[in-house]
């Protein structure tokens, strides 16, 4: 999974920076999610399941076109930054009093967001801007977009919540989504596709994901 991959990465550079305790505890992470989460999509079964959906879709009267994000490659590192640089100030007691009550993994979040300095957080911040702009004009002759969910099957239990490689960026953008049904994984639990609205319109995206449930 992309989690256990990003896991494996840290564990090589922190072995080629010196610091093994740190490496052995990303493997032991590693090791977890492998063991824990289910098998993921590839990226065709994920395009299928996309398709079947636009296919109801089309059979039910929509109009469906493919679409990309101009620019979406440069947001997943902006809201890495952003994300753990706001999270690491608005816990700034907690880090300076109760740092070991911080879980090793958040610690080390918190520990990138503080790496940057306030210049970089806010050119994070105008960057942000900036796309939510691009995507706002690239959408505005859609009523939604529809995509993957999740890379596969929910974990089971509640000690993980998935990989939110497919929901981040929404929330980035701060576009309206919510998550319908649409068939099943090689478990047999449900897998799901994204309705994503307008920005500032989630009341059309409802009514949009209502009807788009009934299609399916």
């Amino acid at each position: 999974s992309r989690e256990a991959k990003k896991r494996r990465e840290a564990a090589e550079a922190f072995r080629t920076g010196g610091a093994t305790d740190r490496a052995d505890r990303e493997l032991a992470e590693e090791g977890v999610l492998t063991g824990y989460l289910p098998v993921q999509l590839d990226d065709a079964e994920l395009a299928a399941l996309v398709a079947a959906a636009a296919d109801r879709l089309r059979a039910a009267g929509a109009t469906v076109a493919d679409w990309a994000l101009p620019g979406a490659h440069d947001a997943e590192h902006t809201h890495g930054v952003l994300m753990n640089a706001e999270s690491a100030r608005a816990m700034g007691w907690e880090i300076t009093q109760r740092r070991d009550g911080i879980s090793v993994a958040l610690q080390e979040r918190l520990d990138y967001g503080l790496s940057h300095p306030h210049a970089a957080v806010v050119a994070a911040r105008q960057a942000q801007r900036a796309l939510q702009a691009e995507f706002a004009a690239a959408v505005e002759e859609f009523d939604i977009l529809v995509t993957p969910a999740a890379p596969g099957e929910a974990p089971v239990g509640l000690a993980y919540t998935g990989d939110p490689c497919f929901n981040f960026l929404w929330t980035f953008l701060h576009a309206p989504c919510v998550t319908l049904p649409a068939g099943s994984g090689p478990g047999g639990v449900p897998l799901g596709v994204q309705i994503v609205g307008r920005p500032d319109d989630d009341a059309a995206m409802l009514t949009w994901a209502a009807w788009v449930q009934a299609a399916l």
